[in-house]
């Protein structure tokens, strides 16, 4: 249930921030440094929550901070060259599944090391804030092209998207319909991977964090085929 609400919470910043975006405001990327200060904050305070409310609190705020990252970065990737989005939008999630297949390997030699919850979340909190850091510095030495998305007509402008929905409508459906389904598989199995070989096979916390490295490695090989195809 927690976890849900996590995604929720990423669906609705991400919907809200798109609108925001849509509508003609600027994709500021200072949007991006605060979302991930926020996440820092909240992944800190992650060994030190006592109830289940503090976790609901901390997973909203995790989420919301990943929707807007989710939203600013796939627009800023996307207006950076159009004619080459599609492949610079699949490099970057070639290197989201990268981090995503180092987390759990780190996570297991953590556990090994015997951390806690406690220290790790204050080593993501830290590792977070300093790329949030890097972020802004790479803002305020960026003298030329702007990182925003530069030109009202390489925004998405909003008769365009009622197009887009209504002329192939059956068409756009269906595409979102396989990008629901997707997401809930591989939301599903990466939930559920570390959960079943620590429940149902015994494994240890850092083994079964370790396996799902691989379902990762799967997923950033094909991501990093498809960016060249």
């Amino acid at each position: 249930f927690a976890f849900a609400l996590q995604y929720i919470s990423f669906f609705i910043f991400s919907l809200i921030y798109g609108v925001f975006i849509h509508k003609g405001k600027r994709a500021h990327e200072y949007s991006i440094v605060i979302a991930l200060l926020a996440a820092a904050g909240a992944l800190f305070f992650l060994g030190y929550i006592n109830s289940f409310l503090g976790l609901i609190i901390l997973l909203i705020v995790v989420g919301g901070s990943g929707g807007i990252l989710e939203s600013v970065s796939s627009t800023l990737i996307s207006a950076y060259e159009s004619f080459n989005s599609s492949r610079f939008l699949n490099l970057s999630q070639f290197f989201y599944c990268i981090g995503a297949m180092l987390s759990p390997a780190i996570t297991a030699l953590l556990f090994y090391w015997n951390f806690s919850i406690t220290h790790l979340g204050i080593i993501l909190a830290i590792f977070i804030a300093l790329i949030a850091i890097t972020v802004l510095m790479l803002i305020s030495t960026n003298t030329g092209t702007s990182f925003a998305v530069k030109n009202r007509e390489e925004r998405a402008n909003p008769n365009t998207i009622q197009q887009t929905l209504k002329s192939p409508k059956r068409k756009f459906i269906w595409y979102l319909l396989a990008m629901f389904m997707y997401v809930v598989a591989e939301s599903s199995l990466a939930s559920w991977i570390p959960l079943f070989f620590e429940k149902g096979k015994q494994f240890s916390l850092g083994n079964a964090a370790l396996i799902l490295t691989f379902f990762w490695l799967g997923l950033a090989l094909s991501r990093l085929y498809y960016s060249f195809v």
